[in-house]
């Protein structure tokens, strides 16, 4: 993440607003121990500007530790929301996550609507 550091300012001086930064490379693929929450702390420091912190936020534990470790108020969630549909209520509010048969209907609501058009 080393050549990281250095776009972050860039991105500021571009007039960027905020920024969100995944806690790892393209080369580190999806591997979960591979996460670095301290380079996205690190580009946090560095700014003057809201950082969101991305990259295995899978539940209220995990959101609450990222922001802890980055500094970081606030958190982005991407393949996790695939798995869990209620993943941003399981992070805001501690909710437990919707049941498996619960899922299904909603898949089974969503298949409906897109066939429908």
């Amino acid at each position: 993440m080393n050549g990281a550091l250095k776009s972050p300012t860039r991105c500021r001086q571009a007039g960027a607003s905020e920024l969100v930064v995944h806690g790892r490379t393209k080369e580190d693929g999806y591997k979960a121990e591979r996460i670095n929450w301290q380079a996205i702390g690190e580009i946090r420091q560095r700014l003057t500007i809201p950082v969101v912190a991305n990259g295995e936020i899978w539940d209220w534990q995990s959101a609450q530790d990222c922001m802890a470790v980055t500094g970081c108020d606030s958190v982005m969630i991407g393949r996790g929301a695939l798995n869990v549909p209620n993943l941003s209520r399981v992070i805001k509010y501690n909710e437990p996550r919707m049941p498996w048969p619960q899922v299904v209907q909603l898949l089974q609501k969503y298949t409906r609507l897109e066939k429908a058009g």
